[in-house]
């Protein structure tokens, strides 16, 4: 089991969620209103440094994870300006 970390500018995170949904993870946890740097710059919902980041996590079985992984990318070139996404795993062990 892993767990994913979607990372993403926040016009991304609907369609992730999307994604999750239709794929039918069991669950998902947004955080929303990040600031941060990454390879599109930095995020910090201001004028200077407009835009926030999002990152959602779900844990999944390891033959879930490429499945998500070719629809997040599909919905991330679905824009003409391609915004930032990065998906990361992470072995977990549930003990609760």
């Amino acid at each position: 089991m892993k767990m994913l970390m979607v990372c993403c500018e926040s016009g991304l995170h609907l369609k992730v969620v999307e994604t999750l949904e239709e794929v039918g993870v069991p669950g998902y946890t947004v955080c929303e209103n990040l600031k941060g740097m990454g390879c599109t710059g930095r995020k910090e919902g201001n004028p200077i440094w407009p835009g926030n980041s999002v990152v959602v996590h779900t844990c999944v079985e390891d033959d879930a994870i490429p499945p998500i992984v070719d629809r997040v990318r599909q919905a991330r070139d679905d824009y003409m300006k391609r915004p930032g996404c990065a998906v990361f795993a992470v072995p977990v062990e549930k003990l609760l």
